[in-house]
């Protein structure tokens, strides 16, 4: 009896364990479409963003503004997202990638400022966008290294790897 009783508990503790994991994960997981959301977004305003810096200011100038409204909402969206989430109860990593992407985020203002005025090279601009959303993509990134369960790992892998193949599909559309 006893020993039925200590492999039960054992049984029990081990789901417990693997409930609690997978809450954590799929509060994680909540995060992933905000963010990429905001990719999506910074993408659109990257690529009419090298148009009108290789136009001289002449195309885009009725669709960037309009953008950067879009890109704004999902800003802010990330944003409240990032304040409702306890990112300290995932540890040092994930803590350091979303201070990391707050920080990118920061510059967004002053670049397109720059970019309305004609004060930077389409270079200088994808550099500013393109590494944002990499460190963006960072996050969602370690969402995948967080979880234990391979089933899980590897939907996010999956997940990721098609962010990224969006964003290399992004980077060639605006230097084109």
């Amino acid at each position: 009896v006893f020993g039925v009783l200590a492999f039960s508990g054992f049984v029990v503790i081990d789901k417990f364990q693997a409930s609690a994991e997978m809450d954590k994960v799929a509060e994680l997981a909540r995060v992933a479409p905000v963010i990429s959301a905001l990719v999506h977004e910074m993408q659109k305003e990257r690529g009419m963003s090298a148009v009108f810096i290789s136009s001289k200011g002449e195309k885009f100038t009725q669709q960037l503004p309009t953008q950067k409204t879009d890109t704004n909402k999902r800003f802010s969206a990330l944003t409240e997202t990032f304040k409702a989430f306890d990112a300290a109860s995932f540890g040092a990593v994930i803590v350091g990638k979303i201070e990391t992407v707050q920080n990118a985020l920061k510059g967004l203002n002053s670049t397109r400022t720059k970019i309305s005025g004609l004060d930077m090279t389409v270079p200088q601009m994808a550099k500013y966008y393109t590494s944002t959303i990499a460190k963006l993509l960072g996050v969602v990134e370690a969402i995948a290294q967080l979880s234990s369960n391979n089933e899980v790992s590897k939907i996010i892998a999956a997940y990721t790897a098609f962010l990224q193949s969006k964003e290399r599909s992004g980077i060639e559309r605006a230097m084109g």
